[in-house]
């Protein structure tokens, strides 16, 4: 079973903030003039901590999610454990079952991602400056996200429809856009 897709007038204004956020550097390149280098960078660490929010989800899925064939994830004894763990008072529990599917996802950004951006970051002569257009971007994109996190995950309880695997789904894509993109 599929929860369907959340049609609210604060849904609208989350995809609102997050097109928003997705636009600022974008517009900061065209109109603003920043450096298109920024770009990639800010796009990069954007996909990197939209990767760390679903680890950050995953952990929090009620539903199960179906067994991986060959037992091939890290700490997959972890599946069969049942009960979880309040971090907070009013939180959801976090379960132990589910951290195998957020290691999966981080070896994956890690064995993946992280050496071919490091290689083509060295291999290229362009040096990355920390500055306000830089970190604007990054923080808009950022706050987009956490956001949607505590207000729509966690404040709406979409933790209880989406099971582990179908969290995955974005982080992966993302990955796969990134390694496209090198």
């Amino acid at each position: 079973m599929h929860a369907s897709p959340s049609t609210s007038p604060l849904r609208s204004l989350e995809s609102l903030v997050l097109i928003g956020a997705n636009l600022v550097p974008l517009i900061g390149v065209i109109v603003l003039g920043w450096d298109p280098w920024a770009l990639l960078v800010i796009y990069w660490i954007e996909a990197f901590s939209t990767v760390l929010l679903g680890v950050r989800k995953i952990l929090f899925d009620e539903r199960d999610s179906p067994d991986v064939v060959g037992q091939i994830e890290p700490l997959h004894e972890l599946r069969e454990k049942r009960g979880g763990w309040c971090p907070r008072p009013g939180w959801p529990p976090i379960y132990p079952r589910n951290v195998p599917f957020g290691l999966s996802m981080l070896g994956t950004w890690a064995l993946s991602v992280v050496p071919p951006s490091a290689l083509y970051w060295l291999s290229v002569d362009r040096s990355i400056v920390l500055s306000i257009n830089l970190l604007l971007g990054i923080g808009a994109l950022v706050f987009a996200h956490g956001a949607e996190f505590m207000i729509g995950y966690l404040g709406r309880r979409e933790y209880t429809n989406v099971s582990a695997r179908e969290l995955l789904r974005t982080p992966a894509q993302l990955t796969l856009i990134v390694i496209i993109g090198l």
